[in-house]
């Protein structure tokens, strides 16, 4: 697939931060169940989201710097990574459960708030055009 910045595009651009949302969350999960399987408990969600950002971090950087876009992407994935399903991980007393729901919230609250603004300065982009035509 050819790496595109959606310039213009705002609906193009909510898909694409969508996918990369539901890329990181599909990634960390999928690690979590491949290190439960082989270790028989819970990885640290910090280790998994690292390695998730590193990995698709070093994607991005194979298909070349893209600015802002290879930012946005980068978080979109990492905020994705953020937002697992709350688990109790290997030696974490239970009282760390509840505000382990509140990070994981807050974590999606930021990602959208980091989607919404490119999303939002796309689309002020596209009326201005259309108003200068």
């Amino acid at each position: 697939m050819t790496p595109d910045a959606f310039h213009g595009d705002p609906y193009g651009e909510l898909t694409n931060q969508i996918s990369h949302v539901a890329l990181g969350h599909v990634l960390s999960v999928s690690l979590c169940i491949a290190y439960l399987w082989s270790a028989g408990e819970l990885p640290y969600r910090v280790y998994i989201i690292a390695i998730v950002g590193l990995i698709y971090a070093a994607i991005e950087m194979l298909q070349g710097w893209r600015g802002w876009d290879t930012v946005m992407d980068t978080y979109a994935t990492i905020g994705g990574a953020c937002v697992l399903i709350p688990l109790t991980e290997i030696r974490m007393p239970d009282v760390w459960y509840k505000p382990q729901i509140e990070v994981n919230l807050l974590w999606l609250v930021g990602v959208f708030v980091a989607v919404a603004i490119p999303i939002w300065a796309r689309v002020a982009q596209r009326d201005r055009q259309s108003r200068e035509m």
